[in-house]
């Protein structure tokens, strides 16, 4: 019992032996600071509690600290996956919401399924990361085949999430 300020109590607990230490304080400076301590005295990886991340999040990556979980980012994705339209299995705000990192389920009825990534056309800010089909993460190639029940990381600023819902939605067919 102790405070994550203290070195003496980190030293105790070890600290350069751990893999990952968690600041999840109510407090977004303790967060950080402790975050930093843990690694001046060794410790492999630190992920920080911060609640107001849009003042904090220019400091995270320059300080080293290699993760910031922000709880209004993460309500903010779980909503947004509910109001998203078409097979999206998960969508990860990323940088306070200014990107999204999308997993869209590809069906047979998918505005873009059997269609080449080159043939896509996909707008400025829209980027395709992995196609994950059958257990395999295939790299993104130009010649590359989307096809029906592949899920498809796709990286997108705010403002192209809505092109994204687009490209993947389902089309009834009559």
């Amino acid at each position: 019992n102790g405070s994550s300020l203290d070195e003496d109590i980190l030293e105790e607990a070890s600290i350069q032996n751990v893999e990952t230490f968690l600041a999840l304080t109510d407090d977004n400076e303790t967060n950080i600071l402790s975050s930093l301590l843990a690694q001046q005295q060794g410790c492999e990886r630190t992920i920080a509690l911060v609640n107001n991340n849009s003042a904090y999040m220019p400091l995270i990556s320059p300080l080293g600290i290699d993760a910031m979980v922000s709880p209004r980012s993460i309500i903010v994705a779980k909503i947004m996956k509910h109001i998203r339209k078409g097979r999206i299995r998960g969508l990860h705000n990323i940088r306070d919401g200014d990107a999204e990192v999308i997993e869209v389920e590809v069906t047979e009825s998918s505005t873009i399924a059997n269609t080449a990534i080159k043939d896509l056309a996909l707008p400025e800010g829209v980027k395709i990361g992995a196609i994950i089909r059958e257990d395999q993460v295939l790299m993104p190639r130009p010649d590359r085949m989307i096809r029906p029940d592949d899920l498809v990381i796709v990286l997108a600023t705010q403002h192209q999430a809505l092109t994204v819902e687009k490209m993947f939605s389902v089309q009834v067919v009559l």
